[in-house]
């Protein structure tokens, strides 16, 4: 995933920080990616969280918890595998 550019330009972010988000996002993308059951939920799950408020400074944007996209995206990714069946699960 990139960063957005024009987001970029709007809020003044260096081209550098856009690097460092765009690493973070690659990152994160790879961890969600080979998540699996046998992983440390709770572990993984504080990653994610200070990886989203890292994400929101780096955009400098206000710290908040309920605008963390990327723990939603784990816990999505968690509870397909819990349950595989069910296609009702976001």
């Amino acid at each position: 995933m990139t960063a957005s550019r024009k987001l970029g330009l709007e809020r003044n972010i260096p081209e550098s920080t856009l690097l460092v988000i765009d690493s973070i996002h690659d990152k994160l993308e790879i961890l969600l990616d080979t998540y699996s059951l046998e992983c440390d939920y709770h572990a993984t799950q504080e990653l994610f969280t200070q990886a989203d408020y890292e994400l929101q400074s780096l955009w400098m944007f206000e710290q908040d918890r309920s605008k963390h996209t990327w723990i939603k995206r784990l816990h999505a990714r968690h509870q397909r595998l819990l349950f595989p069946d069910n296609n009702y699960i976001i």
